[in-house]
């Protein structure tokens, strides 16, 4: 008899043991994923403590997951992928060697990531989020947190950061002169009436259009390849000291003047919808793409840029001449109506110079 209750305490034991080593899962669709993974090592249907352990990467992309509950077990997870489920929520405040996160477009109200001070990857786009903290993550060179609902963003900690997207949030602020290694800023859509980028000096591509802003500073900027600042109230805008500046979209603004005398890359430029009263491009040999239309110009002159393809010049009511030559013929100019188009190879005689 004693032997038979030995034997039933020791097979007691024996299954709190195995069961210790299970870890909960409450969510099907998740464990689910997690065996189709191959997670499951032993094919028991289970996924143990010591499964658990060995990963580190998961791609649990659209599986229609609600609750990642068990994830706090994956204690050498680096690599997380979530995005595209039903998640209000995640906990990985376990997972500390985390250095890749995309839980992106997902229904998250709030994101707690202090404990993964090793994360240099974050993409948490297309949530509910009103508020992110990365303060403790100043391993982050990547964020993604556009199309959310955030008013504010303290990137003063993330020194190494090199690309922020931001854009369609509520931000009335951002603060980018703690980030002198940003390479990319797409910042648009936001409520913003200042930005100052001036001690980002290897910034490639500045997208900041939909905002408030009534001026910006670029001469700090030599880097600059692609600047966006469009739908904003801007008056004037200088682009001089920005040498490798190939597109340039500024329309829907106020300009009166635009200086873009030294950029003798531009392929691409929209200035359309301003107060121009005239644009010199004799200085961008390179430019293919121009669209002037809906200012106040009375000529254009773009003669000198044999690279020219399209030109939209349409509505300037005062616009009375627009000046090419004979090598410009394939040009396609939009409703030339109301003006000339003097197509002769010598400019002092067509133009008058």
């Amino acid at each position: 008899m004693k032997k038979l209750i030995l034997t039933f305490i020791c097979f007691a034991f024996l299954v709190t043991v195995i069961q210790a080593q299970i870890v909960t899962i409450p969510d099907n669709k998740f464990k689910a994923a997690l065996i189709e993974k191959g997670v499951d090592l032993n094919k028991d249907g289970e996924i143990q403590l010591s499964e658990a352990n060995m990963v580190t990467e998961l791609y649990l992309m659209s599986y229609g997951i609600s609750d990642l509950k068990g994830i706090e077990a994956f204690t050498s997870l680096s690599v997380l992928y979530c995005q595209s489920n039903q998640l209000t929520s995640i906990d990985i405040s376990k997972n500390i060697a985390l250095t890749y996160l995309d839980c992106s477009s997902n229904q998250i109200t709030s994101l707690d990531i202090s404990k993964n001070i090793a994360l240099t990857v974050l993409y948490c786009q297309t949530n509910q989020l009103k508020n992110l903290d990365v303060s403790k993550n100043t391993a982050l060179t990547f964020i993604k947190c556009f199309s959310n609902q955030l008013t504010s963003l303290n990137l003063s900690k993330n020194k190494d950061l090199a690309f922020l997207y931001c854009y369609d949030n509520d931000i009335t602020n951002i603060d980018v002169s703690k980030n002198p290694l940003l390479e990319n800023l797409q910042c648009y859509g936001n409520e913003l009436t200042n930005l100052d980028v001036t001690k980002n000096p290897v910034l490639d591509g500045l997208h900041c259009q939909d905002n408030q802003l009534v001026s910006l500073n670029v001469s700090k900027n030599p880097a600059l390849t692609v600047l966006w600042c469009a739908s904003n109230q801007l008056t004037s805008l200088d682009v001089s000291k920005n040498p490798a500046l190939t597109s340039l979209y500024c329309h829907d603004n106020q300009l009166t003047n635009l200086n873009i005398g030294k950029n003798p890359a531009l392929e691409i430029l929209w200035c359309l919808s301003n107060q121009l009263t005239s644009i010199d491009v004799a200085k961008n040999p390179a430019i293919n793409y121009l669209d002037c239309s809906s200012n106040k110009l009375t000529s254009i002159d773009v003669s000198r840029n044999t690279n020219l393809t399209e030109l939209y010049c349409q509505k300037n009511p005062d616009l009375s001449k627009v000046c090419i030559n004979n090598t410009q013929l394939g040009l396609t100019i939009s409703n030339p109506d109301k003006w000339q188009i003097d197509n002769t190879s010598t400019w002092s005689t067509s133009c008058g110079k």
